[in-house]
């Protein structure tokens, strides 16, 4: 039994009648409108970074974990790969619209079938036309496909995969040892600023962006609206925003109540659901944000990753996959 609390009101859809469903986390609410978890003292959070902080066990673990995220790593560059697309057309166009760049045709067409929340669209890079770039002549990196940002890119791991398939990448970090791992592992060309996302503004240099990703990160922010409004302004008008955040929907939550490992509120201010996610990204200027749920964790071999997949599918076809994510297109003006 729940217990109904009349304030503070969700963040995001400003309904009220919150509840508290776990009464050993009281400090954590539910909105019963948008499916929202979150932190009832979300306002006065000071330091939502110090779960990062050197001091914090939280990058000691990240690091600890680094070697055993190749295949989680090649499967969101997979993703990204697939929706931005690396078709000669694209590049055409990339290369006659320099100055305002366009979002490959595909990644539209993906998203134009989705009206609402719900069944997730099968993507065929082998028939949207969409090839996997060949390494060039003169070394090993691949043809470019325009500029990314990743928020919170840890020890660099997705970066540098996506460096070498062709994107001009730049990350923000503000974790002090995760920095220093990315810095060390990144070619001294790529950016990488040691900041929060709040003071990072004013070093960026590859704006505006043709995507910005985002793995993770939303549930550290008290405020739901940060990150997609920052987001927003640093991507080019038709720009892909890519994230990934723990489903507040998960099957996981269900069977585990309390003792979900995604539970833990001096860290994770707010957990989306479906329905929430898709809202804050409309009231941010993006448009059909594709969201479904993956399952797998971070540290997943290759064979387990193979064997979960079917299961991901079918739990996503519910919204109950442990994890969201989340594609969507910055509007044009």
């Amino acid at each position: 039994m729940t217990t109904p609390i009349q304030h503070p009101r969700c963040p995001v859809c400003e309904g009220g009648d919150a509840n508290v469903p776990y009464p050993g986390l009281p400090d954590l609410v539910e909105c019963p409108a948008c499916g929202l978890l979150f932190r009832s003292d979300w306002r006065e959070i000071a330091a939502p970074n110090a779960a990062y902080e050197e001091a914090n066990s939280s990058p000691d673990r990240l690091l600890a974990e680094e070697s055993r995220r190749g295949p989680y790593y090649a499967e969101i560059s997979r993703r990204i790969l697939t929706v931005s697309g690396s078709s000669p057309a694209a590049g055409a166009r990339r290369d006659s619209c320099a100055s305002d760049p366009v979002i490959p045709r595909c990644a539209e067409n993906h998203f134009s079938a989705l009206e609402g929340p719900g069944t997730p669209i099968p993507m065929d890079p082998a028939r949207e036309g969409i090839h996997a770039p060949a390494p060039t002549a003169g070394g090993s990196r691949s043809p470019g496909h325009g500029t990314l940002l990743e928020i919170g890119c840890g020890a660099g791991g997705l970066l540098t995969r996506l460096h070498a398939q062709g994107w001009t990448v730049e990350g923000i970090e503000p974790s002090g040892p995760l920095h220093a791992h990315a810095r060390a592992r990144l070619p001294a060309e790529v950016r990488v600023h040691p900041c929060a996302l709040e003071e990072a503004e004013p070093r960026l240099v590859h704006r505006p962006y043709q995507a910005v990703v985002a793995l993770d990160v939303i549930e550290h922010l008290p405020d739901p609206f940060v990150l997609p409004t920052t987001a927003a302004e640093w991507l080019a008008p038709g720009g892909l925003l890519f994230l990934q955040t723990p489903n507040a929907r998960s099957i996981r939550r269900r069977l585990q109540g309390a003792r979900w490992e995604q539970l833990a509120p001096e860290e994770h201010f707010l957990i989306h659901s479906p329905r929430s996610l898709r809202l804050v990204l409309e009231l941010c200027g993006f448009k059909s944000a594709r969201i479904e749920t993956v399952g797998g964790g971070a540290v997943d071999g290759p064979l387990r990753r193979a064997l979960m997949r079917p299961v991901g599918r079918l739990l996503s076809l519910c919204d109950l996959g442990n994890a969201l994510w989340a594609v969507a297109i910055k509007d044009r003006p």
